[in-house]
């Protein structure tokens, strides 16, 4: 999703620039200052987490999109293109080999009427890829005459290897997606009405093969809804956290199945309050967050999709709508309420940058 779309209607000045973002697990030691101009204003990070961020950038009004790539250090960042007409929306990696899989659709437009045709896809690259020129092989979200996903919304893998695509037609999952072709279909699909899944925005995967999803009940209202493993159909989701002060735009689950929700909630007045809420492993209805990272001090003015690293560590996706300018704001595990963030990532204004964000 490109954020400019979410933001439209509350920027009122379009600006441009090139997306650079930066994750890193910052070290414990003095100065606490890291490389691409990342500055730790609050406590540092856990040392040993994300090596590397990657996110998607759209440079141009046309189907153009851009994955970058930010190492740890002073390295620069590294801006590569993917296939001419393909619209990324997110990125996921193969935690034991390191392939990765890029979900969204090419555009392309009809020889016969004109018309711009879209066609729902993943793209699949080799471990470490330096160039996006051609994938290895691709996976269709319409196979024969059955749709199986549109321009998806997400997508994970476990560390079993299986790649989880989430659109409007609920999560498909494929079990051996490396060696898929354009013919493969889902192993199996969560989708119906029993799901309860409606207006999907984020998914996440636990250790236990436990599938999350974040979805928009109404225009003011939000939930996330968890599948056991191995779940195929129309199921009912195991249990459902429900939010009922605003919209849920990402989550994330932390080493101990704990789940962290970027949330926005609305005031009476109308305004907005971001925050990032811990909800303890197994919570239910609606639950008490059991920490929340909040406050002017955090500099979270639009939290987009959220992530953690492997000694948990978490990052948001952040608008900072007093400077006009995206960031990433990296937060210790041991941090709650109005702190300053252990890193705050400043890259400038943007014109069409991207919601999504992963570490790894």
């Amino acid at each position: 999703m490109r954020i400019a779309s979410v933001l439209s209607s509350r920027v009122t000045a379009a600006v441009a620039a090139s997306c650079v973002l930066l994750l890193a697990g910052c070290s414990n030691d003095s100065p606490p200052v890291g490389g691409n101009g990342t500055t730790v204003t609050g406590t540092p990070l856990v040392s040993g987490g994300a090596a590397t961020a990657y996110t998607l950038n759209y440079p141009s009004n046309v189907n153009v999109t851009q994955q970058v790539n930010v190492p740890i250090g002073s390295a620069a960042a590294t801006a590569l293109s993917l296939p001419t007409g393909f619209v990324a929306d997110a990125i996921a990696f193969d935690p034991n080999t390191g392939v990765e899989y890029v979900a969204g659709a090419l555009y392309t437009t009809s020889s016969t009427t004109g018309a711009t045709v879209v066609t729902p896809e993943v793209l699949v690259f080799p471990a470490n890829s330096t160039s996006f020129a051609t994938p290895t092989t691709t996976i269709l979200g319409v196979v024969g005459s059955t749709t199986y996903f549109d321009e998806p919304y997400a997508a994970a893998v476990d560390k079993n290897g299986q790649l989880y695509v989430l659109s409007d037609y609920g999560v498909n999952v494929y079990a051996t997606p490396s060696t898929a072709t354009s013919a493969t279909v889902p192993a199996a699909t969560i989708y119906g009405t029993n799901t309860g899944i409606t207006s999907p925005v984020a998914l996440t995967v636990d250790s236990a093969g436990s599938i999350y999803v974040a979805n928009g009940d109404t225009s003011t209202t939000g939930s996330v809804r968890i599948f056991a493993a191995a779940s195929n159909g129309n199921v009912t989701p195991l249990r459902t956290i429900t939010y009922s002060s605003g919209s849920i735009m990402g989550v994330a689950v932390d080493s101990s199945l704990n789940l962290w929700a970027a949330e926005e909630a609305l005031t009476s007045s109308g305004a907005s309050n971001v925050q990032l809420a811990l909800y303890p492993a197994g919570a239910t209805g609606a639950a008490t967050p059991t920490k929340t990272i909040t406050g002017a001090a955090t500099g979270l003015t639009y939290a987009g999709m959220i992530a953690t690293d492997k000694v948990n560590n978490v990052y948001a996706l952040n608008y900072n709508f007093t400077r006009g300018t995206f960031q990433v704001l990296g937060f210790a595990p041991s941090v709650s309420g109005n702190v300053a963030p252990g890193f705050t990532t400043t890259v400038g204004a943007l014109t069409n940058p991207s919601t999504f964000i992963t570490v790894r």
